[in-house]
């Protein structure tokens, strides 16, 4: 893993923190045990995505995550071994003012619904609801798939060239105008459909303020 020291990603991160818990947002001061890390991987991967970030306490206070690189791989083994079918999220190491967090992003899933794996070895399916997660039965998992937002052509085309993120690192995120040119699209319309892309989980956005926002897939 190699650490993400983009301040414009950190400053997303903080403004995020301040904004509190949500259905996109979990925030964790140490990694809790592997059952609940599952549930919360599978339910954003059942959803519109979502961010787990580690070394936050309740009240918001940046405390640092406890052995940052175990933790990053032991958030990209417990999503491998612990829900099915398997998860890869993108996970990387952020400082923000100066204190070393953890941030795991996992993107809404074109292989959904997810189950995750408990204590005693029972898999459960899980969906995400408001700032928590619960269990659910198959149906209902199925019914809230069937009313995500679904993605048309120019969409999909866009989402298999936003760059990737790869081990960590963020790279330089997106270039509109190289993207529309590429894809023979408007500015416009690659700008609403990234915005789209975002608030329905499958890629990460961030920048700073008044600035263009930028955009890496997992």
């Amino acid at each position: 893993m190699h650490p993400t020291d983009d301040p414009d990603f950190a400053a997303e991160l903080r403004s995020r923190i301040a904004a509190g818990e949500g259905r996109r947002l979990e925030l964790k001061r140490g990694l809790p045990g592997d059952p609940k890390v599952a549930r919360t991987l599978a339910a954003f991967a059942n959803g519109v995505g979502g961010l787990l970030l580690v070394g936050v306490d309740d009240d918001h206070t940046l405390v640092g995550a406890p052995r940052p690189e175990e933790t990053a791989d032991h958030l990209v083994e417990v999503a491998a071994a612990a829900v099915e079918p398997p998860l890869e999220p993108f996970v990387t190491e952020v400082a923000v003012d100066g204190v070393r967090l953890v941030v795991c992003f996992v993107p809404a899933s074109d292989r959904a619904p997810h189950r995750a794996r408990d204590a005693d070895g029972r898999w459960d399916w899980v969906l995400r609801r408001a700032a928590s997660t619960r269990r659910v039965d198959r149906a209902e998992s199925e019914r809230d798939l069937a009313r995500r937002p679904q993605l048309d052509d120019d969409e999909r085309r866009l989402l298999a060239r936003v760059p990737s993120a790869k081990d960590g690192d963020l790279g330089d995120g997106t270039d509109e105008a190289a993207l529309a040119t590429e894809l023979g699209l408007a500015p416009s319309r690659v700008r609403r459909a990234l915005v789209k892309l975002e608030r329905s989980g499958r890629i990460l956005g961030w920048s700073k303020p008044g600035a263009a926002r930028r955009y890496a897939a997992p």
